[in-house]
């Protein structure tokens, strides 16, 4: 958190917008946790009129850093004083051979479209914090399940890709046709609508080996005889 030398009118200006702003509606749906949340939009339109009122703005250019981009979150004043924040624009990256999934950072790759709605996503949460905007029974992320929702999906993946290593001769090769089957860059990103399928299909693989394996030996048996 960076500021102006002085912020005590911008203190008093932004406890006064504060006192006339209404709650976020949560009228936007996240179709991977089936859950509602305030959108942009949503946080933007409580929150504008009473900042206006009381001479302050908010502004939120990325910026490009030498050592990459973050997006700057700044609460501005008439009076000239201001505050502001930053969040770092990560990359997606997969998870290297010793990495944790703790260690696994969601972000945009090189799609504009994925980029333009991964920098929105943060705008929401960074303008919300810088003003204090609440959304509708908002008691955080982790009160309303949804990290312990992860932790649980993670764990059902886990299982799914043990099932791979105890099972298969080839274990990269399903893990490998896995991903392209179900059009996936990480087995993480496996949504929880497809996990039976996913099993099922790896099963399948595993009984294709076996059964390819049992012909070969057979095959070779006979040669040698």
């Amino acid at each position: 958190m960076k500021s102006s030398d002085q912020l005590g009118e911008l203190f008093g200006a932004l406890s006064k917008a504060q006192a006339e702003m209404d709650v976020a509606i949560k009228d936007a749906t996240n179709p991977h946790f089936s859950s509602k949340f305030a959108d942009l939009k949503s946080v933007v339109s409580v929150s504008r009129p009473a900042l206006t009122k009381n001479n302050l703005c908010v502004t939120q250019p990325p910026v490009k850093e030498e050592w990459g981009a973050v997006l700057v979150t700044i609460l501005g004043h008439s009076s000239g004083q201001w505050i502001s924040s930053e969040i770092e624009i990560k990359p997606m990256k997969k998870m290297g051979k010793y990495e944790k999934k703790e260690d696994f950072i969601p972000g945009p790759d090189d799609d504009p479209q994925k980029i333009g709605g991964y920098i929105t996503y943060m705008r929401r949460y960074a303008y919300a914090s810088i003003v204090g905007v609440v959304a509708e029974d908002d008691d955080g992320e982790a009160a309303s399940g949804r990290g312990e929702y992860i932790k649980k999906h993670h764990q059902k993946i886990d299982d799914i890709m043990k099932t791979i290593r105890l099972n298969s001769k080839d274990p990269n090769k399903i893990y490998a046709d896995m991903l392209k089957k179900f059009n996936v860059s990480h087995h993480y990103k496996l949504t929880e609508d497809v996990l039976f399928d996913v099993l099922n299909w790896i099963m399948e693989q595993v009984q294709i080996e076996r059964a390819n394996n049992t012909v070969r030996i057979d095959v070779d048996s006979r040669i040698e005889g």
